[in-house]
């Protein structure tokens, strides 16, 4: 008796070309959705880089750490070619390395500057000391200026400084004591001698 009344007609009844119309409309619906969240997000993009003050890439170029600006989605804004040699960056459209998404999101969201360090991206043993610093006011479109350094670069550049000091106070050492020597000789010496 039940198994009889499920093959019943049915009370209403929709032709399958309205079906069809239904599916087709929801699946142009979802596209027409999804190109409009990634035109505002790429216009987003070209606002915050448009904003971004002309003499940032000067005044970071001029740094000799690594130096880059970030928003909070983890995209470089703009950076310098110590930060692009550093962690690999190319043109303008980067996306923050995955290491230091967090650390960015995480200095953003509670207003802090936040040191750590990360493996380098061509060599995992190498570890990079990484300083992520929150710019301007808490807000959406907020940006982290993130400074980048390799402390074994940093060691063997102290090491190299260190030792041309010590080569230059030792080349002039050795004829300074030989002319305070000439010097103590003529001193105790006598005109008439």
């Amino acid at each position: 008796m039940i198994a009889s009344a499920l093959w019943q007609k049915p009370v209403v009844s929709i032709p399958l070309g309205w079906i069809a119309l239904a599916a087709l409309l929801a699946v142009a619906l979802l596209v027409g959705l999804a190109v409009l969240l990634t035109w505002r997000y790429w216009q987003h993009r070209a606002r915050a880089v448009s904003h971004s003050p002309s003499w940032l890439p000067d005044l970071l170029n001029s740094l000799s750490a690594a130096a880059l600006v970030a928003d909070q989605d983890g995209q470089v804004i703009v950076h310098n070619a110590e930060a692009a040699r550093l962690l690999g960056l190319g043109g303008r459209a980067q996306e923050l390395p995955l290491a230091l998404r967090t650390p960015v999101q995480r200095a953003l969201a509670f207003d802090v500057s936040e040191t750590t360090e990360i493996p380098a991206p061509d060599d995992a043993q190498r570890r990079l000391r990484v300083t992520i610093t929150a710019l301007g006011a808490a807000g959406p479109a907020r940006n982290a200026l993130v400074l980048v350094s390799d402390p074994v670069e940093l060691r063997e550049r102290e090491a190299s400084f260190r030792y041309l000091i010590s080569t230059i106070s030792h080349e002039l050492r050795t004829p300074l004591t030989a002319i305070m020597g000439h010097v103590d000789i003529l001193g105790s010496c006598n005109i008439e001698d």
